[in-house]
């Protein structure tokens, strides 16, 4: 049986045309199947070697871009470090690591560092990946707790919690305790506070009360007293105080003043005696701290008094030492205290302020007596003479100045009068100098 080439009809062997469609009928040539060739399956082979090579190499590669670097959750130490690079071929290419890690740089995946063409761990240059800390050159794995505090610090979102191994642990010792709360046993307990929130167990602000069970009670020997007050037996007292604001048993700005009670004092013994560029020729006798101008302007001023007295032809007036020391202390007050009256501070006047230091001036007179102290002030300064007189212009010495003093006193008429009186026949000369300061104080009797 042939095939029609032309309908696919079947027809005999040996007919020529085809019976349905008429074409002819051409015998169908027969095909050879080719010899199974080896060489065909030989470069698959080589192929799939070659594909198996270069997906190695470029695995290398892949995990020198990566530096190895694991996603492992657990918590060993060393399980982010599964890749030996020592065994790496670098880049002979200037001593690179790779293509785009040089030498001298750092990896993305921290600590690897680029050194000479080989990868080592440096976390002093390249620092470290998140939730890990440095380890000498090399990192280790910090175990964050669930607030972000890396093992072993201290948290700062819970405080007197320390974050050990991943987990926060109480550790008031180390790491503190919040406001209020104080460490007790490694755990925080509020602190116990007396009405005005001091501390059970400790001095308040306001001394000498001290927190106890709750109650404040003055435990002057523990807490003090304040400020302006000392310690009297089992109480505070209130420190007395001085004109010029000296606390009593202190020594007063103007040395030698010291303060006693109330009292200003000389206590050169303890307080010194002044010094500087305005202070001339001080001296420290006793308690007492002289100026030589003192002596000098009290000597010359009752010389010229009773030169004065000569002149109107009266008695000189002797120079009584009780009188002068009540006049110099007058002075000495007005210096410290810087004012120019007859009455003190103390609202005492002439008479008064003897009669404090126990000196009377009673004189009898067959029908009449007196009794009182006069008493004339003058006050100035080296270069200025100024007072409840007017002065005499520039005075340079203490010679100038007692001159000065009492040509004024002898042109004011109630002065004068004082200096001209028939019936006076002592006087108290006394001067207190501060800085450029001088007063003088003159007392008749």
């Amino acid at each position: 049986m042939v095939y029609c080439h032309n309908c696919g009809k079947k027809s005999a062997k040996g007919i020529k045309f085809c019976p349905t469609c008429g074409a002819s009928l051409k015998p169908k040539p027969e095909t050879v199947a080719p010899k199974k060739s080896l060489g065909k399956y030989f470069r698959i082979i080589v192929i799939l070697a070659i594909l198996f090579v270069g997906a190695m190499i470029l695995g290398a590669v892949y995990l020198v871009f990566t530096n190895g670097a694991s996603q492992s959750t657990g918590k060993s130490v060393d399980y982010a470090w599964q890749v030996d690079y020592t065994k790496l071929i670098a880049n002979p290419i200037a001593k690179n690591c790779t293509a785009t890690l040089k030498s001298g740089e750092c990896s993305y995946q921290k600590p690897f560092y680029c050194d000479d063409g080989k990868i080592t761990r440096r976390s002093d240059i390249c620092g470290c990946p998140e939730n890990w800390r440095p380890n000498g050159t090399d990192c280790a794995y910090a175990f964050p707790c669930n607030d972000g505090t890396l093992s072993p610090d201290c948290s700062s979102k819970n405080k007197s919690y320390q974050c050990l191994n991943g987990t926060l642990i109480q550790n008031a010792t180390l790491c503190g305790c919040p406001e209020d709360y104080r460490a007790q046993n490694d755990t925080c307990v509020i602190i116990p506070r007396c009405e005005d929130k001091t501390i059970y167990s400790e001095c308040s602000t306001n001394k000498p009360l001290f927190c106890l069970d709750g109650n404040l009670i003055e435990k002057v020997s523990q807490c003090g007293c304040s400020e302006g007050y000392r310690i009297n037996a089992e109480s505070c007292m209130k420190i007395p105080k001085c004109s010029d604001g000296t606390l009593d048993g202190e020594c007063s700005p103007t040395k030698p003043k010291f303060c006693s009670g109330t009292a200003l004092v000389d206590m050169a013994s303890q307080c010194g005696c002044p010094f500087g560029l305005d202070i001339l020729d001080i001296q420290q006798v006793g308690d007492r701290c002289v100026d030589k101008r003192v002596e000098q302007i009290e000597t010359q001023a009752h010389t010229l008094i009773n030169e004065e007295r000569a002149k109107a032809g009266l008695s000189p007036l002797l120079l009584d030492s009780a009188l002068s020391d009540i006049a110099r202390a007058h002075s000495e007050d007005m210096a410290t205290n810087g004012y120019l009256a007859h009455v003190n501070l103390q609202r005492l006047d002439p008479t008064a302020r003897a009669a404090a230091r126990g000196y009377s001036c009673l004189k009898y007179y067959g029908s009449y007596y007196t009794n009182g102290i006069a008493e004339n002030l003058y006050q100035g300064a080296y270069g200025r003479a100024y007072g409840n007189v007017h002065g005499c212009g520039v005075v340079n010495s203490s010679e100038d100045f007692a001159a000065c003093a009492v040509d004024a006193w002898m042109g004011s008429p109630g002065h004068r009068a004082n200096i001209l009186t028939t019936t006076y026949d002592r006087e108290g000369m006394g001067v207190g100098i501060s800085g450029s300061r001088v007063y003088i104080t003159e007392d008749f009797c």
